[in-house]
C-alpha cells in the first residue's frame, strides 16, 4: 500500500507494517545520510511548520530532515498569523480557510499545539485532526496534548538499536518496558508518554506504567495499550510505588507529566503542576534502581530535568540512549516525509 498523501497524526491511524516501513527506511538513511538516492526526494517541495508552542528538537530535526531531502522548510509561530489567540484555539481566521489556503501554497504541513496553547485536554489533538480534514496535503502531528507520534518512532528506533546489534525492528518483541513518572521543575503534557506506550505495546513489549496517585494518563489510551498487549499475549501493569517495577525490565523510560487537573478554569496551570511535582522527590531514576533491572537501557525524550527525573550518573551512563533517540528524530522524520510526499 502506498503511503503517499497520508496524514501522520497518531501511530494508531497506521498499520504496524507501514510504521515498520518508516523505521526500516530511517535506519537506511541513518547509515548513509547523504546518499544521492534521497538528496532530492523533496526537490521543489515545501514543508510548513506551524508552532503554537516553543520547540528545539522538533523544529530543528524537521528543518534538517527537509533540507537533507532537498526541500524547503518554513517556520511560522502563532504570533505570525491571524490564528493567534491567548489560548490558541479561538482563531480569528476559520481553521478550514487556513487549511485550504496552505494546501495551495505548500506540499505538507506539520502542527505543534499543546500546553498553554489550549484551554482543555483534547483541543490540540482535535485542532490537528480538523486541519487535516480540510487540507488537501499531508499533515503531520508535531506534538499535541494527546500524542507525539514522531517521538514514538524515534523512541522505538533507538531502543531497537541498543538492544539489537543488527538494528532488528522486531528486537523489542517480548522485552519489558517500564514507563515511570519523574519529578520535575518542568510541567509536560501526556503526548510523548502516550505515543510510545501505544507503539511499544503494538511492537510486542510488556508494559509497566508507574506513577503517583493523581497522575493517571488518558483512560482511552491506557485501555488501547492494554488491548494491544492482550493481542500480543504480553503483560500490562500499573504501579504506584517509585521503587517498584524495575525488576525484569529491559527499557526504563522516565518522563514527567501533568495531572488531569492541569487545565482547570480553562487555563494551563503550569506553576501549580510544577509545585506539586517538586514535592514528589522520591520519583527519580537512580543508579540503585537501575541495578535492579535486566541491564536495562535508560530513555527519556528530552529535555530531561537532571537531578529530578533521573540522577546525573544515570543520564550520562553507557546505557543511556537519550542522545541516540534525539538524533533519530531527524532520521525517522526524513523517512516519514519521503514516504508521504516525496518524489
Amino acid at each position: 500500500m502506498s503511503l503517499f498523501g497520508k496524514d501522520f497524526i497518531c501511530t494508531e491511524d497506521w498499520e504496524l507494517e507501514d510504521i515498520q516501513k518508516i523505521l526500516v527506511l530511517a535506519s537506511e538513511m541513518k547509515k548513509d545520510p547523504h546518499n544521492l538516492r534521497w538528496s532530492s526526494v523533496l526537490k521543489n517541495k515545501s514543508f510548513l511548520m506551524l508552532f503554537y508552542n516553543p520547540s528545539l528538537r522538533t523544529h530543528l530535526s524537521f528543518d534538517m530532515a527537509v533540507s537533507e531531502l532537498g526541500g524547503h522548510s518554513i517556520y511560522r509561530s502563532s504570533e505570525m498569523s491571524w490564528s493567534k489567540s491567548k489560548q490558541g484555539i479561538a482563531s480569528s481566521e476559520a481553521l478550514k480557510d487556513m487549511a485550504r489556503v496552505m494546501s495551495r501554497y505548500v506540499d505538507g504541513v506539520g502542527i505543534r499545539m499543546c500546553m498553554n496553547a489550549i484551554k482543555q485536554y483534547g483541543e490540540g489533538h482535535q485542532f490537528v485532526r480538523d486541519f487535516a480534514h480540510f487540507a488537501d496535503i499531508p499533515v503531520i502531528g508535531m506534538a499535541d496534548d494527546r500524542v507525539h507520534p514522531c517521538q514514538a518512532l524515534a523512541d522505538v528506533m533507538g531502543w531497537s538499536e541498543k538492544i539489537s546489534s543488527e538494528n532488528d525492528i522486531n528486537a523489542l518483541k517480548g522485552k519489558t518496558l517500564l514507563v515511570t513518572w519523574g519529578s520535575s521543575g518542568l510541567a509536560r503534557p501526556w503526548a510523548a508518554v502516550q505515543s510510545h506506550l501505544l507503539l511499544a505495546a503494538r511492537m510486542g513489549m510488556n508494559i509497566k506504567l508507574a506513577y503517583p496517585e493523581g497522575y493517571a494518563l488518558d483512560s482511552e489510551v491506557r485501555q488501547q495499550t492494554k488491548i494491544h498487549c492482550e493481542k500480543n499475549n504480553t503483560t500490562y501493569e500499573e504501579i504506584h510505588d517509585p521503587n517498584v517495577g524495575y525488576e525484569d525490565t529491559h527499557v526504563v523510560y522516565v518522563r514527567n507529566w501533568v495531572t488531569n487537573k492541569a487545565y482547570e478554569q480553562g487555563e494551563f496551570q503550569y506553576q501549580a503542576e510544577v509545585d506539586r511535582s517538586l514535592s514528589l522527590k522520591e520519583w527519580i531514576v537512580t543508579e540503585a534502581k537501575m541495578r535492579k533491572t535486566e541491564n536495562a537501557i535508560f530513555a527519556n525524550p528530552m529535555p530531561i530535568d537532571r537531578g529530578r527525573e533521573a540522577e546525573e550518573a544515570v543520564i550520562d551512563s553507557a546505557y543511556s540512549v537519550i542522545y541516540d533517540v534525539a538524533e533519530n528524530r531527524k532520521h525517522a522524520q526524513k523517512a516519514l516525509l519521503a514516504l508521504i510526499f516525496g518524489a
